[in-house]
């Protein structure tokens, strides 16, 4: 009897600490989700992301896996009648009711910054949503007297649910399809490609005071596309000017999540769209320094 009360206390301890991480990820991620859903519906074109799609992947990640173990873990306790120890409850409300906090705080500190007044709104909104309904749920853990859901837990759970869903699917929504993501790299790939490839033209430029008649005397994969393997095109125009091409899954518009580049030329820009594009290049020599420079 005793070895078996041992297990149970033993498997009690551990689901507990598991609904007890859950919902704290869980609360996390989905915060991250709606922050950014926010900045992709009122976007910021000061602020700069080295990926804007990673943070929102991650958080659909935490939302997806952590959210359903801790519903399920609930769920479990409510069957058995087991009731949550006080303290991770007390801890709980602590952490939400500050989380709020902090993070009004810092979004009060964006705005004064210069933050768009709709993006600070919906971000508060979606803080307090969060928060307030994991202290809302705590507090009923807390005050209950019996397991039995009343009206208002009811309601509030079937909110957190929907708030859960709505957010995961406008998520994949914003993110896309796996296919989609693939070509997005692909695309990216493809710019890396042709911004290394064009400074080894300048490169050879530099040695042979002249422009390379071909791509034969480059070696590696910055000649190739990465999807079909194929060479990138390249032409000259004349002495000092070339062309290089390569054909993109999508638009730049769609699959360019660098962020703003203020600080780059003109001609470092790669606009493109879906299909085969050409951008063409010039040499020129900047007395200033002796370096060569694009121009588009």
């Amino acid at each position: 009897m005793q070895d078996t009360e041992k297990r149970q206390m033993h498997r009690d301890f551990f689901l507990h600490l598991i609904g007890f991480i859950t919902l704290y990820w869980s609360m996390i991620a989905l915060i991250t989700v709606l922050f950014q859903l926010v900045d992709k519906v009122f976007p910021d074109q000061l602020e700069y992301f080295g990926n804007a799609d990673d943070p929102l992947r991650w958080g659909l990640s935490g939302v997806i896996v952590s959210f359903p173990v801790f519903v399920g873990i609930m769920i479990f306790f409510r069957r058995k009648e087991m009731k949550r120890p006080n303290f991770p409850i007390y801890f709980t409300l602590f952490v939400t009711a500050l989380t709020a906090i902090v993070d009004v705080s810092v979004l009060i500190y964006r705005l004064t910054g210069g933050d768009i007044t709709w993006r600070f709104v919906l971000k508060i909104l979606a803080v307090l949503l969060v928060t307030g309904s994991v202290f809302a749920f705590e507090m009923w853990q807390l005050k209950r007297e019996s397991f039995e859901m009343k009206l208002l837990p009811r309601l509030l759970t079937s909110f957190s649910y929907l708030l859960v869903l709505i957010a995961v699917v406008l998520g994949f929504i914003v993110v896309g399809s796996p296919a989609s993501q693939r070509a997005v790299k692909y695309d990216m790939e493809r710019i890396n490609d042709l911004r290394a490839l064009q400074y080894e033209i300048l490169n050879f430029y530099d040695r042979e005071d002249t422009l390379p008649s071909d791509l034969s005397s480059f070696r590696g994969g910055i000649t190739k596309d990465p999807k079909t393997d194929e060479s990138y095109e390249y032409r000259v125009v004349d002495e000092d000017t070339f062309e290089v091409c390569a054909v993109f899954d999508k638009d730049y518009e769609e699959s360019n999540s660098s962020g703003y580049y203020p600080y780059m030329e003109r001609a470092e820009l790669f606009e493109y769209k879906a299909g085969k594009t050409c951008f063409e290049r010039s040499v020129d020599w900047d007395d200033n320094g002796g370096f060569f420079k694009l121009k588009g």
